[in-house]
């Protein structure tokens, strides 16, 4: 209990010191290249929408941790969504890797683990299932994100083949008309 405790407190803190330093220091005139990819202009979108649901979906992917926070700190996600997808992801992932960390004693055990599962102890037998569970669910997000993303991605698409074409149109208007004009002159 203790060492899951300290996990999640010291991540935490470590996010909470992300999100600080690099809203207050302004540190986003690296991040501006990178605003005109899709993916990331979609995140900064949806976090002005629903702030909670993108940090969640952000926490949980495989991506490094300082980058998440980075990355959902520069799409200017409010602090207190971030501090809750933190808290979550950071709970999840601390659990497991204390779970971890008690099923092993020593190193040629993890190695040359040859008992059976009725052999291994509730402890053990918990912080496999939970390990599973917890890869499932990241590459269900994984995938949910990706399906998600591309969607919006193509409205988006089509939205601005939509405004694209209007202009187009009011561009071959004018035209028209001044040709008319030209004509009736």
């Amino acid at each position: 209990l203790l060492a899951y405790s300290l996990s999640l407190l010291s991540s935490t803190i470590g996010s909470a010191t992300v999100f600080l330093l690099v809203s207050r220091n302004r540190c986003s005139k690296s991040f501006d290249r990178y605003k005109n990819n899709e993916i990331i202009s979609l995140i900064i979108e949806e976090t002005h929408t629903s702030p909670l649901k993108i940090a969640v979906l952000v926490r949980f992917l495989a991506l490094p941790s300082g980058l998440k926070d980075y990355l959902l700190v520069l799409a200017q996600c409010a602090f207190y969504p971030y501090m809750l997808s933190a808290l979550m992801s950071h709970g999840v992932f601390s659990l497991c890797l204390t779970l971890v960390g008690l099923g092993i004693q020593k190193f040629e055990f993890a190695i040359e683990d040859s008992r059976s599962w009725s052999q291994k102890s509730r402890a053990e037998k918990f912080s496999l299932v939970l390990l599973l569970c917890t890869a499932v669910f990241t590459l269900l997000v994984v995938f949910w994100v990706g399906v998600w993303a591309r969607r919006k991605i193509r409205l988006r698409r089509l939205a601005r083949e939509i405004a694209r074409s209007r202009q187009e149109d009011s561009l071959d208007e004018k035209c028209d008309v001044s040709t008319n004009e030209n004509r009736s002159i």
